[in-house]
């Protein structure tokens, strides 16, 4: 290779790599996923909206603070507001979705954990088999979506691919 370019030679090396593992960046356009993971927030968050007006309405009827219905409109707030920026697939987006859905996360492993060991070290929890069977079928789905939705957001929004579709995103709009 006397006279070459000693680059053209490396690059091509590089080239034969990322065409071997596939190059997230090559050609990677993830704006159904987002969009479709936005939607999916924008769903639950209305729900969360719904719940958070019935108990604003409930605690007004008994005369009670609406304590829960504070939790249920942050949690309505968040997931409209990421949403809305998974469907634009807004630059903040991406990094909003992660953050939240991490302490998500965290506040229902919490959350799960201690209504767990409150139930093992609760002696007057004794129910029969029936009640436990309907508290199951009532609990299980409710876990499910509200430990599998983070996840389901963590996994797909750290994707390199995803990653590199919003990067394609903020280079548009900049």
């Amino acid at each position: 290779m006397a006279g070459g370019d000693p680059n053209a030679l490396l690059n091509k090396a590089y080239d034969a790599g990322r065409a071997a593992i596939g190059d997230p960046q090559a050609g990677a356009d993830r704006r159904g996923t987002i969009r479709t993971l936005g939607i999916i927030q924008i769903v639950f968050g209305g729900l969360c909206m719904i719940v958070a007006l019935a108990g604003i309405a409930l605690a007004a009827k008994a005369h009670a603070p609406p304590v829960a219905s504070i939790f249920y409109g942050v949690a309505a707030a968040n997931l409209l507001t990421t949403g809305i920026g998974s469907l634009r697939i807004a630059p903040w987006a991406r990094r909003a979705t992660l953050i939240s859905a991490w302490i998500w996360l965290c506040i229902m492993v919490l959350g799960v954990g201690a209504m767990v060991f409150g139930f093992l070290l609760s002696p007057s929890m004794s129910m029969g088999r029936g009640e436990l069977t309907i508290a199951a079928v009532v609990a299980v789905p409710l876990l499910v979506l509200a430990l599998g939705l983070p996840i389901l957001l963590i996994a797909q929004f750290t994707r390199p691919a995803v990653r590199a579709t919003f990067a394609a995103r903020r280079s548009q709009t900049s």
